[in-house]
Formats: C-alpha cells, sequence, structure tokens
C-alpha cells in the first residue's frame, strides 16, 4: 500500500471515530433523563402495596431456600433460614454466612473442592461473592424491600394518567442513593423500570420486567430483563419451604459449618 493510499485510509478511518464519537454524544443527551420529581403520598404507599400483592411478597416470605443462576455467568444457592449462600463462579465455590460481616471467618472460598489457603486471596473472593449476592438477590426480588428503613416511596403523576413509584434507596446494598421508577400493568405487576444507578452513568436507562415464573406458593420471579441492546436472565429458579425440600440428600453447606 503506497503512502497516498494510507493516507487516505487514515483519514478515513479518523473520519469513522469522530463520527462514532458524535453519535455517542447525541444519543447520550437524547436518552438521558434527569430524575423526576415525585411526591411523598398515601397513594405512593398504596401503590407498593398493590405491587407486593401483585408479586406474591407475603408468598415469598414462605420460600426459604432458593437457587437460581443471574445472567449465566454465577449460580446462587441461599438458605434463608439459616443466612447461608454458597455462589458458583468461574472455577470458584464461596460459601458465606449472610448478615455476620465480610472478614475471612465468615466464609470459605474453594476451588476444585479444596479450600483456598491464601487468606487473602479468599477474603477477596469472599468480598466479591458477597456484591454478587446484594445485586444478584435484588434482581431477583427487589420488591420486598420497598418498605425497609431508608427507603423513600414517591408517586409519580404521568401526563396520560397514570400513576407510577419512585423508590429513592437512601442506605443499604452495595449502592445506596440508586432510585428506581415502576411502571406496572392494570394488576400492579412491574412491567418496566427506569434506574437512576450509579453502575450506569445514563440517567433513565430502562429495563423490562417480564417472563414471569411463579414458585410454589405463589410468589413471582421476573425471569427476563431487557435493557437497550441487553437481555439481562435469570434462570435455573427453583424455591422451596426448605433447604431439604429443594435439594434433598446431605447438607450443601457443611464447608462453611466445617471450615475444611
Amino acid at each position: 500500500m503506497d503512502l497516498e493510499k494510507r493516507r487516505r485510509r487514515r483519514r478515513t478511518l479518523i473520519i469513522a471515530a469522530a463520527l462514532l464519537v458524535i453519535g455517542a454524544a447525541a444519543a447520550w443527551f437524547v436518552m438521558d433523563e434527569s430524575l423526576p420529581r415525585g411526591e411523598e403520598h398515601a397513594d405512593a404507599d398504596s401503590l407498593a402495596r398493590a405491587i407486593m400483592r401483585a408479586v406474591g411478597t407475603e408468598e415469598w416470605d414462605d420460600i426459604r431456600a432458593l437457587r437460581w443462576t443471574f445472567a449465566g455467568r454465577r449460580t446462587h444457592l441461599w438458605d434463608r433460614d439459616r443466612n447461608m449462600l454458597r455462589v458458583q463462579f468461574d472455577e470458584y465455590e464461596v460459601y458465606l454466612h449472610l448478615y455476620g460481616g465480610a472478614d475471612v471467618e465468615q466464609g470459605v472460598a474453594m476451588s476444585g473442592g479444596e479450600r483456598i489457603h491464601d487468606a487473602e486471596r479468599e477474603a477477596e473472593l469472599l468480598a466479591t461473592a458477597r456484591e454478587y449476592w446484594i445485586n444478584d438477590s435484588f434482581w431477583l426480588n427487589p420488591f420486598a424491600k420497598m418498605f425497609d428503613p431508608g427507603v423513600r416511596r414517591e408517586i409519580v403523576r404521568r401526563s396520560d394518567g397514570v400513576d407510577e413509584l419512585l423508590l429513592r434507596f437512601g442506605r443499604g446494598g452495595a449502592t445506596p442513593g440508586d432510585s428506581y421508577l415502576i411502571r406496572c400493568d392494570k394488576n400492579g405487576l412491574p412491567t418496566s423500570w427506569k434506574m437512576w444507578v450509579s453502575l450506569f452513568p445514563l440517567g433513565g436507562l430502562e429495563a423490562s420486567w417480564e417472563d414471569w415464573q411463579r414458585l410454589p406458593g405463589g410468589a413471582k420471579i421476573a425471569q427476563k430483563h431487557r435493557i437497550a441492546f441487553l437481555d439481562l436472565e435469570l434462570t435455573d429458579i427453583a424455591g422451596a419451604a426448605s433447604m431439604p425440600d429443594l435439594l434433598p440428600g446431605g447438607d450443601p453447606f457443611v464447608p462453611l459449618m466445617t471450615r475444611q
């Protein structure tokens, strides 16, 4: 390739890159939304309770053992009675005592069936697994948290006369300060929400709530979320009244209790 052809190709690449940047900036300004103003009103609490009824929050309380895979990347096994969790990702199995702190004594990290004895590496894996659980369990059922301390519920009146619920999480989780604007169908079942979260720099990014699965007892879990060009799926969802009901046989949390 002669010098002039190389120069023309370089100019073409520079122009294409500039157009891509301009297009991305234009899309940013078009898509980015400011957090709407809501009103703390009794209607907000009423809508929140309607959502909780629609997704079966009371029935959710009866589910004491859960298993699910988040986005095909990591699988959780959660014993809600004993506050124990197993997270499987990459080549690791990490066991945690939830709500008991994040130090190494509260969990065990394993690879290939053997405990990782490097204390620093194990502590990193425990912290990573805890962060995964905070995020992934929130997508499993955030609606059970709507009346938690530090959560503000506000009603947003749309121009078409349909009310939406704005949730502001003032504390808790890995990213306190996140907000979600929930849109529901006529029965109170969420169909989508818009997010103002620290994870995404774009305000008002919308995620669908669809493909609802009913667990034993009636609690519902959305298996699919469409976020822009991304499909986020929760698969292998199963729940039961106890861990032996979910996984008959031996106790899967033996490594956590013995710290072998």
